[in-house]
């Protein structure tokens, strides 16, 4: 009944102790959050930073976000291309594919027993434009007469540049006497000096060029380093019988094996800038 008193002894309900199980990081990917490592307690499923049970947390403080996307690569590249002994070319190195840089310098190789740089121009890759309206370039070129020949961009005043476009021309010269034959130009360079405006190095692919050396100039009918007029009329007049001397090596302008009016055909063409090519 209400009116009956028990007890007035006071009683204590044992609490049972925690059993710690220590669990491994699970670790964060760029599709998947991870888990820090901690503790967790079998009896009553409360998690903790230490195996002691003392600092208790929430499922949500051991999360580790998501790690971040890896950048695209930034692509250099130079195509393939022909050159004659004796003769200058340009090669172009391109940039084909870019997420985003402020800094890139690139160490191009190539073989000084056969080439010479005669001079080196800045690309419309990039271009700072300043406040009175002129353009900087922001290159830096190294010794044009050594290999490798440094070509260094480098815009600290700016975000990052992704835009595509001719990195930079180098035009060579096949030095008198080269071997007719294929030579590589190859572009090499640091990571370190390869990245955007929160200095995280970027990623690099490159695609690298051979260059085939020939020994005379297609169409240069009669040597004189020029493809014109000339040569034109001197292929007509040998194909028709005169008493002329050609450069036969070089008159078979479309490769077929043979020296006949598609040759004239396919010179005067390319001479009054048709869309062909010699070879």
């Amino acid at each position: 009944e209400c009116n009956t008193e028990l007890s007035r002894t006071s009683k204590t309900t044992p609490v049972a102790a925690h059993t710690i199980t220590f669990v491994e990081e699970v670790a964060a990917t760029v599709e998947s959050t991870g888990v820090m490592e901690h503790y967790t307690c079998t009896v009553c499923d409360k998690l903790f930073l230490d195996a002691e049970a003392t600092t208790e947390v929430s499922a949500d403080d051991l999360v580790i976000e998501k790690l971040p996307a890896p950048k695209a690569p930034i692509v250099f590249a130079i195509d393939d291309i022909e050159a004659y002994v004796g003769k200058e070319f340009d090669v172009a190195i391109y940039v084909k594919e870019n997420s985003g840089i402020i800094s890139a310098k690139l160490d191009v190789l190539y073989d000084t027993s056969i080439f010479e740089v005669v001079k080196v121009t800045p690309g419309d890759f990039a271009k700072t434009t300043t406040s009175d309206g002129s353009d900087v370039d922001c290159y830096f070129f190294g010794d044009t007469a050594t290999s490798p020949l440094v070509i260094n961009w480098c815009d600290p005043m700016n975000s990052n540049v992704t835009t595509t476009g001719t990195f930079a021309v180098i035009t060579f010269r096949v030095k008198d006497g080269a071997v007719a034959g294929n030579s590589p130009i190859e572009i090499t360079y640091d990571a370190d000096n390869i990245f955007d405006d929160e200095y995280n190095n970027v990623p690099v692919e490159v695609i690298n060029a051979v260059v085939s050396v020939k020994e005379g100039m297609l169409g240069d009918e009669n040597g004189d380093g020029e493809v014109n007029n000339k040569d034109i009329a001197l292929l007509m007049q040998y194909i028709n019988g005169w008493d002329v001397e050609i450069d036969l090596t070089v008159a078979d302008v479309n490769n077929d094996g043979k020296i006949n009016n598609k040759d004239i055909v396919i010179l005067t063409r390319f001479i009054n800038d048709w869309d062909v090519v010699l070879g």
